[in-house]
């Protein structure tokens, strides 16, 4: 009973360290995924409605249940339901792979593993983006793979196979690059193979794990369809997209070269990195000892997956580390069921691990708060808009419009696939040019941005707007012909962020 009051305080804690974030303003992409979802339908225009995201369809429709339960605070409330899934489903991972004298041990150090990881402030953690809402479905998937797996002589085997599957095509139909269960899976398969050679049973296990995942993408596709979002689109959107986008971040850049200097001092502070090296160190022993564990290797891949996906994203933001957290608590379940040095060492790290992470979640916490620039904005808009005013933010700063409660006619919410879809500015100058443009528009240094030519929009713009004000380096464009009494406000930014004007 006390293990499981231990593991019950490990899932309250995931969940604790987030309530004072309940409140806080929304990050760029929680408000741009809420912004596509609250109007996701058919006829749009677009690839959701009259919005355009490279996102699969189930992510988009988590954020609209957060939209439709209230928005910010529903969806962070999303966000703890994720964390405490992932801390307890690593509870059950460890208890599964472990020697049956040793399952309530490896439970609560694979738990405080995960609890450490998905909490932690060095992985952005409580951002709540795909990231974080795809990882209890990977380790859904994993779980029922291993269990299910050492049953197939059962019915219930081929049925737990089956949905490691259905929670395969799950985690990657909320973000694309979360293939991991699918990856997780075949190497554990064909390790196996390569032991016992039983093609037989290896091949109907593939086959109940291909049926469910194959099951759950068709619901999900159909379902986007009925929204109006055909397969085509998808395809172009989630896969096609990709590799366009891939080209254009691969030229160099200051800022994201900045951001990806962050990632080592995150992965060694988080304890990720001492993790990793102990799972290595458990393969190198059983490659020694001749004894080829498939989840072993299946649990190196996973973690080999998941941090060359966080780094080919290209913009290396923080919470992409998040990502790592399925793999990380694999290692540590595989690191610390057995005993010896190696599990010592893997409790120590865990210990530094959620020590860490709480101090630095605590520190947050109390650590004073100012404006940031796109708060700011978001309030003078707010305070000079009239109802049914739309605006555009050049460029993907969809937090903005969301503090602002305003909507923009102009579907690409974020920098990206305005420079991978509209590099011209066509698209937007259509929009200026058109029937309905915005009544605002909000930029930094005009319309200029890398790998954008904006000279036709620039046009428009000068046109048809006119500057009002400079709100932390936001320039503030009103339609010319429409009058707002535009005043001074208060505005107090971030010291650390503000631009020159």
């Amino acid at each position: 009973m006390g293990v499981w009051w231990v593991l019950a305080a490990a899932a309250v804690v995931s969940v604790a360290v987030r309530i004072p974030a309940l409140g806080a303003p929304l990050e760029p992409d929680e408000a741009g995924y809420l912004m596509v979802a609250g109007q996701w339908h058919a006829g749009g225009g677009s690839l959701y409605g009259s919005y355009w995201v490279d996102r699969p369809p189930l992510l988009i429709a988590l954020f609209g249940l957060a939209d439709l339960l209230g928005g910010t605070v529903a969806l962070r409330l999303l966000g703890c339901l994720a964390a405490a899934t992932v801390v307890l489903l690593a509870a059950l991972l460890g208890r599964a792979v472990a020697a049956k004298d040793r399952k309530d041990v490896t439970a609560v150090w694979t738990a405080l593993a995960a609890l450490a990881f998905v909490s932690t402030p060095f992985f952005g953690a409580r951002e709540v983006d795909g990231e974080l809402l795809a990882a209890p479905w990977v380790l859904a998937g994993v779980l029922a793979f291993v269990v299910g797996r050492r049953r197939l002589a059962r019915r219930q085997g081929w049925l737990l196979v089956a949905g490691a599957g259905a929670f395969a095509a799950m985690a990657f139909l909320v973000k694309q690059s979360f293939a991991d269960v699918f990856l997780f899976v075949g190497t554990w398969l064909v390790a196996e193979l390569g032991l016992n050679r039983n093609w037989s049973v290896i091949g109907r296990a593939a086959g109940a794990f291909a049926i469910g995942a194959v099951s759950m993408a068709a619901v999900v596709v159909a379902y986007a369809a009925w929204r109006g979002t055909s397969p085509a689109e998808l395809w172009n959107a989630v896969v096609v997209f990709r590799g366009e986008a891939w080209h254009v971040l691969s030229g160099p850049s200051s800022i994201r070269t900045h951001r990806l200097d962050r990632f080592p001092g995150a992965l060694l502070v988080s304890g990720s990195l001492v993790v990793v090296v102990l799972l290595l160190g458990r393969l190198a022993a059983r490659g020694r000892s001749r004894r080829l564990d498939p989840l072993v290797v299946a649990a190196c891949v996973l973690v080999l997956w998941e941090a060359g996906a966080a780094l080919a994203g290209g913009s290396y933001w923080m919470h992409y580390l998040i990502g790592l957290v399925p793999g990380l608590t694999v290692a540590t379940a595989v690191v610390v069921r057995d005993a010896g040095p190696l599990a010592l060492a893997g409790r120590a790290a865990i210990s530094w691990a959620v020590v860490s992470a709480i101090a630095a979640a605590t520190v947050l916490d109390v650590a004073p708060h100012h404006l940031t620039e796109s708060q700011a904005a978001g309030e003078w808009l707010e305070g000079h808009q009239h109802p049914g005013d739309t605006a555009v933010v050049a460029y993907g700063r969809p937090d903005v419009l969301a503090e602002a409660g305003m909507s923009s006619p102009y579907p690409q919410l974020w920098s990206l696939p305005v420079r991978v879809l509209d590099p011209r500015l066509q698209e937007l100058t259509s929009v200026m040019d058109g029937a309905h443009p915005p009544v605002w528009l909000l930029a930094k240094h005009d319309l200029v941005m890398a790998g954008i030519q904006p000279a036709a929009a620039q046009l428009a713009l000068s046109e048809h707007y006119r500057v009002v004000a400079d709100v932390c380096g936001y320039r503030v464009y009103l339609r010319d012909g429409v009058h707002r009494g535009v005043r001074d406000m208060p505005v107090v930014c971030q010291r650390s962020v503000r631009a020159s004007p």
